[in-house]
């Protein structure tokens, strides 16, 4: 017994140790990077960069991890918690990968080799997500070092990554929570001694956390001012992520019932939707029934194309190497379950084919298939087809042919993978670097002007993304979008008060605030602004104050 540990704990350490070199080996080719604004977004507020003081409320992760965060960035603030932590998590993932493969080998040159090829195997699946770091895809991530931990027998730890994952985002958690069950389910199935009381009671143990989480949540959103925010924030997602803004032409009715014009849907429509302070939670949760409500396609015709799209992405997918690597393994495991005429591989093969389609069907039905949200996906479903093979002992009694042809099928795909992954990588990173630089600019000139606010047109900010290793220190920025996800929240209203105003078109009119757009796209022209104020009846000049780099600052001047 002491033998077998003392293997396993080097299968550990040397799983670290790779997992540990290969995101070194990243980062010194590459920035580590915040992938959306999103990200950036929740850092600026649990460090305090957003109102000033570290905040666990950001709206996008449960508020148990957020105060946590929060909490670190108060005791100290000079380290980037938030990514340490998106970092530190996917080193523990990889180093879970790495060690389930490492623990099956005896010898310790095999292991060596073994474990820098799953490293480099790994890295032409997920080098972009390595160097754009996303905390969706950690979240997946997570939940994938979960299934494995599940397939090896570890409970404990297969708990605590889920408890993480919930709490970082827990949409993304709960969506893959069926590829968790068909984990324990694979190794129920091949073994049922291996679920034991003391399992049952650990998995009894992780729902009441998990629930003890989700009530902690809603108790922190509970007073009026969050409460509200929540309601305005989950109706801006349906319109925004799925239903869509209706136009105001064909929509008049609605838009004449809310009380707004042409020039305040137009608001919707460009995300500047804080200049109106008519557009509030009932406004957002109006338009959201009634987008869902007029949807152009019926129920049966989205079931119908996204049944279509579903079998048309294994044909002309725009995720092919994916798409290739778990046919391929489907086929491979079906066929060796069906030679050895094991039911229950075969059975689970087909099960789990059919589970992934209808999660793949209810992504395509819902129109929402970021790559955040597939790539785990696929490396989760990939992981449960590898425990139906161990776990069933497929692969014993191969010929060497076989395994040798297994071998460099699986080396094609890391090879293809670095190949086509990492050429999108390095072509993404040098175009972020070129436009970030415009942004690193506008942001300098804005922080050393401590005179004004800035209000920035969501659209033309999008394109840029933040470092998430800088010496940048956590304090007030005195910028925000005019649309952003955390606008009109409590902490918002917190954020403009400290200059002086509590709406966007007070902060404009009072000339406390400037606005900031793009002005080499023709579609960013503030006009809009002019619009809208002449909508409320009032009438006010657009002045540039100054270029910087690609953008252009305004002020506001009422007449």
């Amino acid at each position: 017994m002491s033998q077998i540990r003392s293997k396993l704990s080097t299968a550990c350490s040397l799983a670290a140790v790779i997992a540990v070199l290969l995101l070194a080996a990243v980062f010194l080719c590459f920035d580590f990077t915040y992938d959306l604004n999103d990200d950036s977004t929740i850092r600026d507020i649990a460090s305090g960069m957003y109102t000033g003081t570290p905040d666990g409320h950001n709206a996008q992760m449960l508020y148990p991890l957020g105060w946590l965060l929060a909490l670190c960035y108060r005791m100290l603030p000079a380290v980037p918690w938030f990514a340490c932590l998106l970092i530190a998590l996917t080193a523990v993932s990889i180093t879970v990968l790495i060690w389930a493969g490492l623990k099956r080998i005896l010898y310790a040159k095999k292991r060596l080799l073994f474990g820098v090829l799953m490293a480099l195997g790994f890295a032409g699946l997920w080098i972009y997500e390595m160097v754009f770091v996303q905390y969706t895809a950690v979240t997946g991530l997570c939940m994938m070092a979960a299934t494995v931990l599940v397939l090896e027998k570890k409970d404990l730890p297969a708990g605590a990554l889920s408890l993480v994952s919930c709490n970082l985002r827990s949409e993304m958690m709960l969506f893959l929570v069926p590829l968790l069950i068909v984990a324990a389910a694979i190794r129920f199935l091949s073994d049922r001694e291996s679920i034991t009381r003391r399992t049952l009671l650990i998995y009894a143990a992780v729902i009441l956390v998990i629930g003890a989480f989700f009530a902690a949540d809603a108790a922190a959103y509970a007073d009026a001012g969050w409460s509200s925010f929540r309601r305005f924030f989950d109706a801006r997602t349906t319109v925004y992520d799925y239903a869509g803004v209706p136009s105001y032409d064909e929509n008049k009715e609605l838009y004449d019932r809310l009380g707004a014009g042409p020039a305040t849907v137009r608001l919707l429509d460009n995300y500047n939707f804080e200049l109106s302070d008519a557009i509030d939670a009932d406004f957002m949760e109006s338009v959201a029934v009634y987008a869902k409500a007029h949807e152009p396609l019926s129920f049966g015709r989205k079931l119908y194309l996204a049944c279509y799209t579903y079998g048309y992405r294994f044909v002309h997918g725009e995720e092919i190497l994916w798409d290739a690597l778990l046919l391929a393994t489907y086929l491979f495991c079906y066929h060796l379950a069906a030679r050895k005429k094991d039911a229950k591989a075969a059975l689970l093969t087909l099960g789990l084919f059919a589970l992934r389609s209808v999660l793949w069907i209810f992504l395509l039905y819902m129109g929402r298939i970021p790559e955040r949200i597939t790539h785990p996906f696929y490396l989760t479903e990939w992981i449960l087809l590898l425990g139906i093979l161990l776990h069933f002992e497929l692969l014993s009694g191969m010929t060497r042919p076989n395994r040798r042809m297994l071998a460099g099928l699986l080396l094609l795909i890391g090879v293809c993978g670095l190949a086509l992954n990492g050429a999108k990588t390095v072509q993404e990173y040098k175009s972020r670097e070129e436009r970030n630089a415009k942004w690193d600019t506008l942001r300098d000139a804005m922080r050393a002007d401590e005179a004004h606010f800035y209000l920035l047109d969501v659209y033309s900010t999008v394109a840029y993304s933040e470092k998430m290793f800088t010496d940048e220190p956590n304090t007030y920025h005195n910028y925000d979008c005019m649309g952003g996800w955390f606008v009109k929240s409590p902490a918002s209203a917190e954020k403009r008060a400290r200059f002086g105003f509590s709406t966007a078109a007070e902060g404009l009119l009072s000339g406390k605030a400037y606005f900031v757009s793009d002005h080499t796209k023709p579609e960013r022209d503030p006009a809009f602004i002019r619009d809208f104020f002449a909508e409320t009846g009032k009438h006010v000049r657009i002045d540039a104050v100054k270029e910087v780099s690609d953008f252009t600052i305004y002020q506001i001047i009422e007449e």
